[in-house]
């Protein structure tokens, strides 16, 4: 009975929160599918199955690349392909995200001290991190990322940390005293998936941050019949009263680069753009991005477009 109200709960908590489910048989095998990822999860981790790819984010007014986000990616030794959507969700519920997000840190941390190394602090991009809500959660949060900024030498302005709406009003008390924390290292606290979550205007007035990514459901509308414009119209002219960049998600087309400017948006991130790469993609890239100051958006994709959409969708996490 245990292990099938088990089996039922993490099928309630899936599909989101406040709802139940009844047992079924097929949840038994779905349960023990998701303890052997949590195993092999475990053992990349010791194993160095994990690894980093960085990608560009620009400023919309010069093309330049001004910001790199940091995506895991799991080098399955079966050649499997196993996404972030798949084994970020298993790494949430079993607590292990915790360790797994301070990997993450300390390896990008790392590269763009590389970075700095290489092109001189001037000319690196900051480094942009997601954090999950059990990672807000975290006590040593705090202690943990000083620690990391003071072993790499990077200075905590050169570092964005990530955080999903959801994750922010989940406690909110300690969250805002959580953030308030992080922006006292000089660390940059950008709010990710914007207009997805909660939506609850409240809590900006209880957080201090210094900007906001419009999801990119939202950009996929753009130039279709529907809402997505004039709520991306609206989220752009909200952030921007209250002193905070934009960063428009998921950019594919050179249609969606334009409109984004045309509204005002700040930022802009997306495969038309380019696409996640190794470090030294990024060296060589940015290295190119250095000498070519281009006076217009309407940049070339800076890395290989995807050829389908699987490849689209592996970004979504």
């Amino acid at each position: 009975m245990l292990a099938h109200a088990d089996a039922a709960m993490y099928s309630a908590k899936r599909a989101g929160n406040g709802l139940t489910a009844m047992f079924e048989p097929a949840m038994i095998a779905e349960l023990q599918a998701r303890l052997e990822l949590e195993g092999e999860l475990r053992h990349a981790l010791e194993a160095r199955q994990l690894r980093l790819e960085y990608q560009p984010i620009t400023d919309l007014a010069t093309g330049r690349i001004i910001e790199l986000e940091a995506l895991l990616r799991w080098d399955h030794p079966s050649g499997q392909h196993i996404g972030p959507a798949e084994f970020i969700p298993v790494a949430e519920e079993s607590g292990l995200i915790v360790i797994l997000g301070r990997f993450v840190l300390a390896q990008a941390l790392g590269d763009l001290r590389a970075l700095e190394q290489e092109l001189g602090v001037g000319a690196r991009p900051v480094m942009s991190v997601n954090l999950s809500a059990r990672q807000l959660g975290d006590p040593g949060l705090v202690e943990a990322v000083g620690a990391m900024l003071t072993e790499s030498g990077v200075a905590g302005s050169a570092l964005r940390l990530e955080i999903t709406e959801t994750a922010m009003v989940l406690g909110l008390e300690s969250a805002a005293e959580t953030i308030a924390a992080l922006r006292s290292l000089g660390v940059g606290i950008v709010i990710d998936d914007f207009g997805t979550g909660y939506s609850a205007l409240d809590y900006l007035k209880r957080f201090v941050v210094d900007g906001v990514k419009i999801d990119r459901s939202f950009v996929a509308g753009l130039g279709r019949p529907g809402p997505d414009e004039a709520i991306i119209t609206a989220a752009i002219g909200f952030a921007h009263a209250l002193d905070l960049e934009v960063t428009g998600e998921g950019i594919e087309t050179l249609a969606q680069l334009e409109r984004l400017t045309e509204l005002g948006c700040d930022r802009g991130q997306g495969y038309f753009i380019g696409r996640p790469a190794p470090l030294a993609n990024i060296v060589a890239l940015l290295k190119t991005d250095h000498l070519d100051h281009r006076p217009t958006p309407r940049v070339v994709p800076l890395l290989r477009q995807p050829h389908d959409e699987t490849e689209i969708a592996d970004l979504s996490a």
